[in-house]
């Protein structure tokens, strides 16, 4: 019995160690300009590039980009002239199909209301050296501030790593917080 109390034990300490662990992996990004935060798991993502300046018209603009061995995520925090989420989101859709070298854009899923809307989009990109690649990409926006500045999620996955990357699409997902 006095064995298995200190096998208890041992196993409360290595949680413990593990629960530190976790904790000591985990990085909040604290917006400096907008209300919202992203926190994800340091020893998954890494950052790629972080940006804060003005756009044209003068209002903060926020780009923080992490990478992971299967993903490539952005999130963009800007003013628009967007009136709520959904019509935020339209304008991201619009302009991924815009962009050069994108073919085949579908969205093969949409969800959301006027605080948050996502869409799933598979799409196929040509790059200047003719080689062409399948995608599949969450978009999301989030309002921050209500008709006036949101939270652009662009979370790109090779299409053939989509689906496995989903426990890590959720995590880091569910670590974002706007408005």
């Amino acid at each position: 019995p006095l064995a298995e109390h200190e096998t208890e034990e041992d196993e409360d300490e290595n949680q413990d160690e593990d629960q530190d662990e976790d904790e000591e992996d985990t990085e909040t990004f604290e917006s400096d300009e907008y209300d919202y935060s992203v926190t994800f798991n340091a020893s998954a993502w890494q950052v790629v590039n972080q940006l804060s300046e003005e756009d044209e018209n003068g209002h903060p603009y926020e780009e923080l980009q992490l990478g992971s061995e299967a993903a490539i995520v952005t999130f963009y925090a800007l003013t628009t002239g967007a009136e709520d989420a959904e019509e935020c989101l339209s304008g991201l859709v619009n302009f991924l199909e815009g962009i050069e070298g994108v073919d085949n854009a579908d969205i093969e899923d949409e969800d959301g209301d006027d605080e948050d809307a996502v869409a799933v989009m598979e799409y196929e990109y040509t790059g200047e050296d003719d080689e062409t690649t399948e995608w599949t990409a969450t978009l999301r926006c989030q309002t921050i501030e209500e008709e006036e500045s949101y939270l652009l999620t662009w979370y790109d996955n090779p299409t053939d790593l989509f689906e496995d990357d989903e426990d890590a699409r959720e995590e880091l997902l569910d670590g974002v917080e706007a408005g």
